[in-house]
């Protein structure tokens, strides 16, 4: 057996014992055999290297980001057996003429004994297919929980409690802190680093349901007579077609087929929503490639496509209410909840519910029928 096989060996038998599936060791094997086929030194590979070798695979920035954290699995392990003293990956840049997409990935911020667990979770986080979007926001309540407790493995319930407890914040804070929690702690539990999950018995957060919030008709229709070019197909793939701001961001020519658009989301789901003959034109009139270009794997950024739809849209609406108003028209046609929640990509109803408003006709023959009795 070469010496490399010996360690891709080794490195397989080290995942195994870190509690990682076959099948996704199997396919992390693959693509570390694929970048050696390449003609790149697994020890002593550069970010140029690797970058070069992640832009040549015709993939989407999903599955692009699920290969960087297969090659940072593998170099990792070299860091840990000591054979490199840095991991390449994490300057693998893979946006033309910029540094790489950022990605929550610095423990740095971390006390001491959280960043070897922390680079851990990351991984497995990645690998449970999280969208970049969660894993920074968890990553930074992490790292204010760390703030207080210098050790991850020096923290009961009653600890966790305290802290839940402790701030004021508004419930949907405190419950992303609680489900941070149990996602970092649930995880170090089943990876045997721990014996017990204090987070098991924390209480559950009580949110009270979210309220739709649409965009006006009005507001809708003078943003779009108002604006030109990507802005108002932007504003049109929002409105007429709910999609969120990342899934605009990220639209390619090649999704659109007979009158149907292709849309990736959260968690990597994929689905169909049929489009208007005049959104399907607007789509074909702008080219091929990415609709909105940018720099995040040949497309902009969500955080910029939001920027521009508020900034076209008055007062206090955004890119997200757009899709709100969709929702609300959508449900207001058949109201059919589970139609609705097929076109936003939810994977719950209750989810759904909480973005289309209920048509003020129904309320008012409600009111109606309740006062003629």
């Amino acid at each position: 057996m070469s010496a490399t096989k010996r360690d891709l060996a080794r490195w397989c038998a080290w995942q195994r014992e870190n509690a990682v599936s076959e099948s996704l060791i199997a396919e992390r094997r693959r693509l570390v055999e694929q970048l050696a086929a390449a003609g790149v030194d697994l020890e002593r590979a550069r970010p140029e290297a690797i970058a070069a070798f992640l832009i040549a695979r015709r993939v989407s920035a999903h599955t692009r980001a699920t290969y960087r954290s297969y090659l940072h699995s593998w170099f990792r392990w070299l860091v840990h057996e000591g054979v490199r003293l840095d991991n390449p990956v994490d300057q693998a840049s893979t946006r033309a003429g910029g540094p790489a997409h950022p990605r929550a990935g610095s423990t740095a911020k971390f006390p001491i004994r959280w960043r070897q667990p922390i680079a851990e979770w990351l991984l497995h986080s990645r690998a449970s297919n999280h969208a970049e979007s969660t894993i920074r926001l968890r990553l930074a309540l992490l790292a204010r929980f760390a703030e207080s407790h210098p050790s991850p493995w020096q923290v009961s319930t009653r600890d966790l409690v305290a802290y839940l407890a402790s701030a004021t914040w508004a419930a949907e804070t405190r419950k992303a802190h609680s489900v941070t929690l149990r996602s970092f702690y649930r995880w170090a539990a089943a990876a045997e680093l721990i014996g017990d999950d204090p987070s098991a018995r924390l209480p559950a957060v009580r949110v009270p349901p979210g309220k739709p919030r649409p965009a006006p008709n009005a507001v809708v229709r003078r943003s779009l007579d108002e604006s030109l070019g990507r802005v108002r197909l932007m504003l049109m793939l929002g409105a007429h077609a709910g999609l969120r701001r990342a899934e605009i961001a990220r639209v390619h020519a090649d999704d659109l087929v007979d009158g149907l658009l292709r849309v990736t989301g959260k968690g990597g789901r994929t689905r169909l929503v049929p489009v208007s003959e005049d959104l399907a034109a607007a789509i074909a009139a702008a080219g091929g490639g990415y609709l909105f270009p940018g720099q995040v794997d040949g497309h902009m950024s969500a955080g910029h496509v939001g920027r521009l739809m508020a900034a076209a849209l008055e007062e206090r609406w955004t890119a997200h209410t757009l899709r709100h108003a969709f929702a609300t028209k959508a449900y207001a046609v058949d109201r059919d909840l589970l139609a609705v929640q097929e076109l936003l990509g939810h994977t719950s109803p209750t989810t759904t519910a909480r973005y289309a408003a209920v048509p003020s006709d129904a309320m008012r023959r409600a009111v109606t029928a309740a006062a003629t009795t």
